[in-house]
């Protein structure tokens, strides 16, 4: 088992951050996501469908790639995720009840943001049209 801080401060030398593989990097940036700490065997499937969610909710994908010369991203693979059980973080782990109701709040507020920026925008264009 090893031991990473979700933030990194663990890594005194902030280069060393581009020495982590990036699927690692993207599995403990997902733990602040998914409100899971600890990878086990026994929450795997849990994570993975936190993180499936997550990506879906956010239209996000953790992992960086290059493909054609351009900068691309893609979720993290079961393979990959089963591959980090044993990593441990300083993440809070919440029920998955606690972390839907979380994530529903988020979305929600993110429709009302989302609904009055429209609402400027809309009010906007009719001031300038008239």
């Amino acid at each position: 088992m090893y031991r990473l801080y979700s933030d990194m401060t663990m890594i005194k030398d902030q280069s060393e951050l581009s020495k982590i593989n990036p699927v690692t990097g993207a599995v403990i940036f997902m733990t602040k996501c998914v409100d899971i700490g600890n990878l086990t065997e026994k929450n795997v499937k849990e994570f993975w469908e936190r993180s499936r969610i997550y990506n879906l909710m956010t239209d996000t994908r953790p992992v960086p790639y290059v493909e054609d010369g351009q900068t691309k991203t893609r979720a993290v693979t079961l393979e990959e995720l089963e591959r980090h059980i044993g990593l441990a973080t300083n993440v809070y782990t919440r029920s998955r009840e606690s972390w839907l109701k979380k994530m529903t709040a988020c979305m929600v507020k993110n429709a009302e943001y989302a609904y009055g920026l429209a609402k400027r925008n809309l009010e906007a264009k009719k001031t300038t049209a008239a």
